[in-house]
């Protein structure tokens, strides 16, 4: 049926985007976007990024909830890489006001 195409097809894209970043990253926090109905489940989206061999993933609520946490756990040789999404980078940039 088209919605079992599409949603492998949908997996598919998700590992082909993720796992060339499996080893760029030493943790992974993947948050939920409330504002965006059609965003996938955060849930699934870490189960994807686990399945491909991340060692360390964790999910969040969204992003103004967590973002301050995981600021307050990074050292000072740590970065943040925001990224998924326009309105995730856009969530993020609102929070701080920041422009690119």
């Amino acid at each position: 049926t088209q919605s079992r195409s599409s949603a492998a097809s949908d997996v598919y894209k998700r590992q082909g985007i993720i796992m060339p970043l499996i080893s760029c990253f030493d943790s992974w926090y993947v948050v939920q976007l409330d504002a965006v109905a059609r965003a996938m489940p955060a849930r699934q989206i870490a189960d994807t990024i686990s399945k491909l061999g991340a060692d360390s993933v964790r999910v969040g609520g969204n992003v103004a909830d967590v973002l301050p946490d995981l600021l307050t756990e990074m050292t000072a040789e740590d970065r943040l890489v925001v990224f998924g999404s326009f309105y995730t980078v856009a969530e993020v940039l609102g929070i701080y006001h920041l422009e690119i």
